[in-house]
């Protein structure tokens, strides 16, 4: 199945975010990359966060990648994850105990802006590269210098070239 990264709209950006565990606990990692929709990356972090579990991560991930957008000021958010149920449950505005409180914080801006969250697993790997680098180096930064492999995956992308998902 050919699978394409796609821009967002005129006026939109995309969050593209992954949170993952090396083990289950294990040291865990968040990571965002937002583009425009010129393909352009306005903004890049990563950060550790210790031992927890994968769901905790990705659900984590998914609270810094909004904080994030608000800290930007950015009003027209498209949210892409890679864990179904985190899909699922903030599409039903249910989230578990770990995140209720930030959550909580963030409400009044959500309810101002124009989001939306989506699965999308395949045509991720900035942010897969940003969550390895960031569970072995164990450090938090913004605007992270992409080396020149995950400058050539941006390129793929504006390309709007494929990549492929095979299931046997």
């Amino acid at each position: 199945m050919e699978i394409f990264w796609c821009p967002p709209q005129a006026w939109w950006v995309k969050l593209n975010e992954d949170g993952c565990s090396l083990g289950n606990l294990g040291r865990t990692r968040a990571r965002g990359i937002i583009c425009d929709e010129q393909d352009i990356v306005v903004f890049s972090y990563r950060k550790f966060l210790g031992r927890k579990t994968n769901f905790e991560a990705v659900f984590l991930e998914l609270i810094f990648g909004l904080e994030w957008a608000k800290e930007l000021d950015l009003w027209k958010v498209w949210v892409e994850c890679d864990f179904v149920a985190v899909a699922f449950l903030v599409s039903l505005k249910v989230v578990p105990w770990f995140v209720r409180q930030t959550w909580s914080s963030l409400q009044f801006y959500l309810s101002f802006i124009e989001w939306t969250v989506s699965l999308y697993r395949e045509a991720n790997p900035l942010a897969n590269f940003l969550s390895k680098s960031t569970s072995r180096l164990e450090v938090s930064s913004k605007m992270v210098v992409l080396p020149p492999s995950m400058q050539a995956e941006l390129l793929h992308d504006a390309q709007r070239r494929p990549k492929f998902h095979v299931s046997l």
